[in-house]
C-alpha cells in the first residue's frame, strides 16, 4: 500500500477505507396546491470579471549603488498578471494601508525585478499587489508580497550648479552725503 499526500498531510490507505461516500437525500414533493405557486424570480446575476490572479512570491528588498532599491520576486504562474508596486515608510501589510500608500509603478510580473530610486533619504517598505484584467488580489503574506524589515536608502545627491553673474572688476565706493552711507558703483 502506498501513502497520498495532500495539501501538506499523510493520508494512509487504511483511514480512508472506512470513508463512505455521502448518500444524496430525498427531497419531498409538497402537495399539489389548488392555487397555482409563482416561481421564484432568479436575480440577475453578475458577470465574472476575471479570475483573482496569483501573488508573487518571496520578495526581496536590496538596496543598491547610489540610492537604488532592487526588488525582485518569484513570478506567479499565469499570464497577463500586472504587479503593483507600492513604496512607504510604514509597513503595508492590509489592503486598507496599500490604498493609502504610494503607487511607484506596475510591471509585468514575469519580470521578477523592478529597480526603485526613491527622490528622499529614509527607511521604506515595498509590498506588491498583482492584477489580471479587472481583478485585483490585494492578499497580502509576509515576505512573500510586502516587506517587513525597512530598506535604509540615502537618496542620490544631484550636484546643484549655481550661475554667478560676471566677476565685477571695476568697482567704485563713496561716501554718501549724509554721511552715513556709502554708495557703490560698477
Amino acid at each position: 500500500m502506498g501513502l497520498i499526500f495532500l495539501a501538506h498531510e499523510w493520508i494512509y490507505p487504511a483511514w480512508i477505507k472506512d470513508i463512505e461516500p455521502k448518500k444524496e437525500e430525498k427531497k419531498e414533493e409538497p402537495p399539489p396546491a389548488e392555487q397555482p405557486v409563482e416561481e421564484p424570480k432568479e436575480e440577475p446575476k453578475e458577470e465574472k470579471k476575471g479570475t483573482m490572479p496569483s501573488s508573487v512570491e518571496f520578495i526581496s528588498v536590496v538596496k543598491e549603488a547610489e540610492g537604488k532599491v532592487k526588488i525582485n520576486w518569484e513570478p506567479p504562474l499565469g499570464t497577463e498578471i500586472m504587479a503593483l508596486i507600492y513604496r512607504d515608510t510604514q509597513m503595508m501589510n492590509t489592503k486598507d494601508k496599500i490604498a493609502q500608500d504610494k503607487y511607484i509603478n506596475s510591471v509585468d510580473t514575469g519580470a521578477g525585478e523592478f529597480i526603485d530610486q526613491p527622490d528622499a533619504s529614509g527607511k521604506y517598505f515595498y509590498a506588491i499587489i498583482t492584477v489580471k484584467g479587472e481583478v485585483t488580489n490585494y492578499f497580502l503574506i509576509e515576505d512573500q508580497n510586502y516587506n517587513t524589515i525597512p530598506v535604509d536608502i540615502v537618496a542620490k545627491q544631484i550636484p546643484v550648479k549655481i550661475k554667478l553673474a560676471a566677476p565685477i572688476t571695476r568697482i567704485k565706493a563713496e561716501l554718501g552725503e549724509d554721511s552715513k552711507s556709502i554708495k557703490l558703483i560698477w
